[in-house]
């Protein structure tokens, strides 16, 4: 990747979005993926944001990418910063690519494109979702009625990540084009495990969560079935390691479940980040994301980059990860979660090695953020100059 992106640049990618750190959650991630892949791709990247307390440690992990972070005035939740339309006009871009809805930067990005006359494209990131939706309903449909639907039929065009969330908004009603796009995962390598974890897990083949701790990724039903599969002594010597920040409600709920189980296979880590997280997806023997509803997850993916197998529900939009031997489907309930458990942790070590050379040639061949910026390339060159529609913009009516 280079240190700086090229001065003499194809195209200027301005990312607008809520919050530039480890705060946005997966956004941070596939955002910095994205555009450090475009920038070697020979494009400029800027990235506007609010600032918070995790920046200064995040920052480096932007480059080369120009980093905008403005200040916030109220409420975070909705991230008012009248700093951000100063820093596009500095950035001044071809195209602006909003990821995230629902906040003060579909105001700007909105109002920018109108006066520039600028084209903008928009990544919800299974924000439209159904499930997503219904949470925080009244406060979304407030957000809709005074700028978020005026924000999202303006667009040039809006990205879903799979099949399923295209049509998702499709079924909303709005017309706008649509491109379907994965996200890609940068490949790193991982080193050995803290000597906290590893204390914990003492040599012992382990299942992984590591994400947000909310209801809808069902961590507590995982704890449940994992519980009943350590009682009916089903696990073999295996341990299950949940990491993760959310909520201090939800944070609390799901330590009070680890402490009300009394298992010593079983522990809660908090958060973890950088090395340490590389470390836990590569040492893993299998990683679970028993979810209820998802976009692209981006946990999965890197399980895959580390050829680590998966245990995952339809709802997490991977059907190739089955189809490819990389890993397993269950249902987001604990029963299903628990014949999960049962079915990586028989004795088999040679099914396991087999789904861990299945799931990196899976990562290698579909998921690569060169890939992915290739294909937005192609889209933000169509909305900025017209020509041939391509091949990833569907459901135009």
């Amino acid at each position: 990747m280079p240190e700086t992106c090229p001065d003499n640049c194809r195209l200027n990618i301005a990312f607008l979005t809520h919050r530039l750190s480890r705060e946005g959650g997966g956004l941070q991630s596939a955002m910095q993926g994205l555009s450090g892949a475009l920038c070697t791709d020979g494009h400029r990247t800027s990235a506007i944001g609010i600032t918070d307390k995790s920046l200064a440690a995040d920052q480096q992990n932007w480059a080369p990418t120009n980093v905008y972070a403005t200040r916030l005035q109220g409420p975070t939740a909705f991230g008012f910063s009248s700093d951000m339309k100063a820093s596009l006009r500095v950035a001044n871009p071809d195209v602006v690519h909003q990821h995230g809805l629902w906040t003060y930067a579909s105001v700007v990005g909105q109002k920018w494109s109108r006066e520039q006359a600028r084209p903008r494209i928009i990544s919800p990131h299974n924000m439209l979702d159904p499930i997503s939706m219904s949470q925080g309903a009244t406060r979304k449909q407030i957000a809709l009625h005074l700028y978020e639907r005026k924000n999202l039929n303006s667009a040039g065009c809006i990205h879903a990540l799979v099949e399923k969330e295209g049509a998702d908004i499709r079924a909303l009603g709005y017309k706008t084009p649509i491109c379907v796009i994965p996200n890609g995962i940068e490949v790193t390598r991982g080193g050995p495990l803290s000597e906290s974890i590893e204390a914990l897990v003492n040599g012992s083949p382990y299942l992984l969560y590591l994400g947000r701790l909310t209801e809808v990724k069902k961590v507590l039903e995982l704890i449940e079935a994992w519980k009943r599969c350590t009682a009916a002594k089903n696990t073999n010597g295996w341990k299950l390691i949940v990491a993760g920040w959310g909520t201090d409600t939800m944070r609390q709920r799901i330590i009070d479940a680890v402490v009300a189980a009394n298992n010593p296979h079983l522990h809660f880590v908090g958060p973890v980040f950088g090395a340490e997280k590389d470390a836990l997806f590569a040492n893993a023997s299998a990683f679970a994301l028993p979810s209820s509803s998802e976009g692209l997850p981006m946990a999965v993916l890197e399980s895959l980059a580390h050829a680590t197998p998966v245990m995952i529900t339809q709802e997490c939009n991977l059907p190739d990860v089955v189809t490819a031997g990389a890993g397993i489907e269950i249902k987001p309930n604990i029963e299903s979660i628990a014949k999960g458990i049962c079915q990586l942790t028989e004795p088999g070590a040679q099914t396991l090695a087999e789904m861990r050379v299945q799931a990196k040639a899976l990562a290698d061949q579909r998921y690569t953020w060169t890939t992915a910026a290739q294909q937005f390339a192609d889209v933000y060159t169509w909305l900025v100059d017209g020509g041939t529609r391509p091949n990833n913009v569907r459901w135009i009516e």
